[in-house]
């Protein structure tokens, strides 16, 4: 944007090249990003229903009413409830898609993300792998980056807080390795920052 600031209206007897303030300034551009980070069990003894919860971030500010409208779920062909808790003033809207199923064979929800309510011109769409109710594997492995490092491995079960990982879970060339298990994730800290 290129302003024009007239300052001979609030000073009259200012010299000619006084009179009009000129600036420019830039907004950022709308945009989007879906980050799907979990697919777990409501509760660890009920597998056949499970959520998703992830992350719809935004450029720059998004009404919550607006952003809610954005991403539909489907599993099957029906639709499925999302429930949404906005932080980050306005910019991190997350979410979890309620009561999708598990069933004896795989299956996929879709998640769809228009960007026509908050006026961006290009929509996506997301395949999640819900896994079979005899399948036990391995769903995700991502690295976190932070105050610590940690490798998270996502599973699809939730998993017995108590397990020894020693020499079930390795980095290749490190030893030492500290674990921590948390329903369906075991995140692996290496003893120092990797690159």
């Amino acid at each position: 944007y290129e302003v024009e600031f007239a300052l001979s209206k609030l000073m009259p007897d200012l010299p000619a090249e006084l009179k009009t303030f000129e600036y420019s300034f830039q907004v950022i551009p709308q945009n989007y990003e879906l980050t799907v980070n979990n697919v777990r069990p409501y509760v660890k003894t009920e597998l056949k229903r499970q959520m998703i919860e992830g992350v719809l971030q935004t450029a720059d500010y998004g009404e919550d009413v607006a952003v809610e409208q954005m991403l539909t779920a489907n599993q099957d062909g029906k639709p499925l409830k999302i429930r949404w808790s906005q932080v980050a003033e306005g910019k991190e809207h997350q979410f979890v898609v309620e009561d999708v199923s598990r069933n004896d064979s795989e299956s996929k929800v879709l998640l769809s993300v228009s960007g026509a309510p908050l006026g961006i011109e290009h929509s996506s769409q997301e395949e999640v792998q819900v896994p079979a109710l005899g399948d036990f594997k391995i769903t995700n492995v991502r690295v976190e980056q932070g105050t610590g490092q940690a490798v998270v491995i996502q599973f699809s079960d939730p998993l017995n807080e108590t397990q020894n990982l020693a020499g079930l879970i390795t980095l290749t060339g490190l030893t030492d390795l500290d674990f921590e298990i948390h329903e369906n994730e075991v995140r692996v800290f290496p003893p120092v920052r990797q690159t």
